[in-house]
């Protein structure tokens, strides 16, 4: 019995000693996981999922993936020169891909201002991202030239912090169409911390159970 509790006090004392970065690795990776099954929940409807995610290692990683239909849309110009990839949290605005298709979403949801940084270029584009624009101020898209449908897919990464970006955690989502049935949603995540990770996890999933009902009673 003491050879018990003498093998259970040391696996407990290595399980505490468990070093922080990985701790917040398995964190990040549920939280991660978690959102992406609200994103799943949300795209009932047709609808683009942003994360803007901070890294321990001293970069921002912005990804985007979904479809939107483009007849709720309005074409502002065709084969837009958008010029080069950038981030600016004060501008709320995120483009990359040199040229894309220019919309306006005519929405009605406020405007929002996710941070206060200023432009930044991008460390690293992952090969095979589609050409992207948001704008959570001017409430327009950037898609890829000639897209009708399909999914939309990308990940950019950007040296630097969430303080450095002027960035605080939170969801920004924008609604058009007939009851909104069109959105893209960014969430924005910064590096959890185990407390506050089951929290944010379940409220993640009831908001997006919550869009569920919501785009249901819509399309009913």
């Amino acid at each position: 019995m003491a050879g018990n509790h003498c093998l259970l006090s040391s696996s407990l004392r290595v399980q505490i000693r468990e070093p922080h970065d990985a701790l917040h690795l398995k964190v990040s990776t549920l939280l991660l996981f978690v959102l992406s099954l609200g994103s799943i929940v949300a795209q009932t409807n047709a609808a683009i999922i942003c994360n803007i995610v901070e890294s321990e290692s001293g970069f921002v990683t912005v990804s985007y993936s979904g479809s939107l239909d483009t007849s709720k849309l309005r074409l502002v110009a065709g084969n837009y020169d958008q010029g080069a990839p950038v981030l600016s949290t004060g501008q709320s605005y995120f483009r990359v891909g040199q040229f894309v298709d220019f919309y306006a979403t005519d929405s009605t949801s406020p405007g929002s201002v996710i941070g206060n940084g200023g432009p930044v270029s991008p460390s690293l584009i992952v090969s095979g991202s589609d050409p992207f624009q948001f704008d959570f101020t001017g409430k327009t898209l950037g898609l890829p030239v000639g897209y009708n449908s399909g999914n939309i897919n990308g990940e950019v990464r950007f040296n630097g912090s969430f303080s450095y970006f002027g960035l605080t955690g939170g969801t920004y989502v924008l609604n058009w169409g007939p009851g909104g049935s069109e959105s893209i949603t960014l969430n924005v995540i910064p590096i959890p911390e185990p407390a506050s990770m089951s929290i944010f996890a379940i409220g993640s999933l009831v908001a997006g159970y919550r869009l569920h009902r919501r785009k249901n009673k819509t399309a009913s």
